[in-house]
């Protein structure tokens, strides 16, 4: 039987006991929001926030020589740049849009009934689709080279 075997009741603590009381990768789900969010939005802030954890807690430039090799060289610069966008640019970037938005006005009720142009949903929202498109594909360039270089982000 599998539980006279000499494995059994320190595999069961490791795997099923232990690891609820002492959950592993916490970083992990702190990133996430205790609201619904959408697949895309998951995968964004969990492989963002695994950079900022191989930067910040694995100090990654401190424990790994970059320097060995150019195509390490060009990771390290990747991951410093992806980081930069994580922490800097992508917030400052948000903060654009959101002020992009034309200020709020008391709704009239024949705005309901008229319809809009595109010219005037662009001179409106042009300049917030234009963010929301750049900051969306910075984050899908950045997403796929997390993905496609996975094996780099190790220490």
């Amino acid at each position: 039987m599998r539980i006279f075997n000499k494995y059994f009741w320190k595999d069961l603590w490791y795997d099923q006991i232990s690891s609820r009381v002492r959950p592993r990768q916490k970083w992990v789900y702190k990133c996430l929001p205790r609201q619904w969010q959408d697949k895309d939005s998951v995968m964004r802030l969990v492989l963002f926030e695994c950079i900022i954890h191989f930067v910040e807690k694995e100090k990654c430039f401190e424990t790994i020589d970059w320097e060995w090799n150019d195509e390490n060289k060009q990771a390290a610069a990747k991951i410093r740049e992806i980081y930069d966008w994580i922490k800097v640019v992508r917030p400052q970037m948000e903060a654009k849009m959101w002020d992009a938005y034309p200020p709020m006005r008391k709704i009239d009720v024949l705005d309901w009934v008229k319809a809009s142009t595109k010219e005037e949903y662009e001179s409106k929202y042009g300049e917030v689709d234009r963010l929301e498109k750049y900051i969306d594909d910075k984050d899908t360039e950045y997403l796929q080279w997390i993905v496609v270089n996975r094996s780099s982000l190790w220490t």
